[in-house]
């Protein structure tokens, strides 16, 4: 029985400094005491008295919700492929219904939608292309993959700088003006002012 009850007691401290799982920690100092307390032995009164204190430490430990986090960042992901280019023109509306002004109104009707004249300018010659655009966004998925790795593996450090990497990287090459970003910066200051540890 005392092999048994020094067993669980490594196992809780393994838990905890090994694998930083107090919730482990704390049903194998609870199996512990039962144990303790089945011997019906005073002369244990004051092991079961620590495992009682290292209990109530456990108990005091704020776990983060990892899982909230975990989904905190998938919505940042999914939120990366909507986000404007820098000089990227909004979607375009559909247009108006125009009365009948006649066939030569009519006739640029249809040939408004076909073509569009517009002199170019250094900002449009700078624009990037779609497979570039592709080659950011992943960029940036992986980014926040790091910090689902960091979130995993505790690393407040590591999950800290994923996210101003990410930042960094939207800052460089997104509309900063458009509402979508200004979400995901919101989502992404929420996130850094987590404690994983």
């Amino acid at each position: 029985d005392l092999a048994e009850v020094d067993y669980l007691l490594r196992l809780a401290n393994e838990r905890l400094k090994l694998f930083v799982d107090p919730v482990a920690a704390d049903q194998a100092l609870e199996v512990a005491d039962m144990h303790l307390a089945a011997m019906d032995n005073p002369m244990y009164l004051t092991v079961r008295q620590d495992i009682a204190a290292a209990r109530r430490s456990l108990a005091a430990i704020d776990i983060p919700d990892y899982l909230q986090i975990a989904n905190d960042l998938d919505a940042v992901q999914e939120r990366v492929v909507s986000l404007p280019f820098h000089g990227e023109e909004p979607p375009v509306n559909a247009q108006q219904p125009v009365e009948d002004e006649g066939w030569w109104a009519k006739l640029k009707g249809v040939f408004a939608g076909l073509v569009t004249v517009r002199r170019s300018t250094d900002d449009e010659n700078q624009r990037i292309s779609l497979e570039d655009k592709d080659y950011i966004r992943q960029r940036i998925w992986l980014q926040l993959e790091i910090a689902h790795l960091s979130l995993m593996r505790r690393d407040q450090d590591g999950f800290r700088k994923s996210l101003a990497r990410v930042e960094q990287s939207l800052a460089g090459w997104f509309d900063t003006g458009d509402a979508n970003y200004q979400a995901v910066v919101k989502g992404l200051d929420d996130l850094k002012a987590q404690q994983i540890q």
